[in-house]
Formats: C-alpha cells, sequence, structure tokens
C-alpha cells in the first residue's frame, strides 16, 4: 500500500514537472488531482497555461 501511494505522489509530482509537454495527453488523469486540490489546483492550471 505505501509502495502504490509513493508512486502516485511521485507520478503527480513528475506530472507538474512536465506538464507543459504532456498536459494535454494527460488532462485527464490529473482532473480528479485538481479536484481535490481547488482553488489552489485551479491557480496553478491557469498559471501553466500562461
Amino acid at each position: 500500500m505505501k509502495k502504490t501511494l509513493l508512486l502516485f505522489l511521485f507520478f503527480s509530482f513528475w506530472l507538474h514537472a512536465e506538464r507543459n509537454g504532456f498536459y494535454l495527453g494527460l488532462n485527464f488523469a490529473e482532473g480528479s488531482y485538481i479536484k481535490g486540490q481547488g482553488s489552489i489546483g485551479e491557480k496553478a492550471s491557469a498559471e501553466n497555461a500562461l
């Protein structure tokens, strides 16, 4: 269980680091993460879109 959680967290951070190149391809995978972050996630998405 811990391994799965760590892999998920690592993937989440990697996704943010690589978002500019893969955002369109992995947008569906990050949707639930953005919802969990609320306004913070939406603000980050807006900043990365600029």
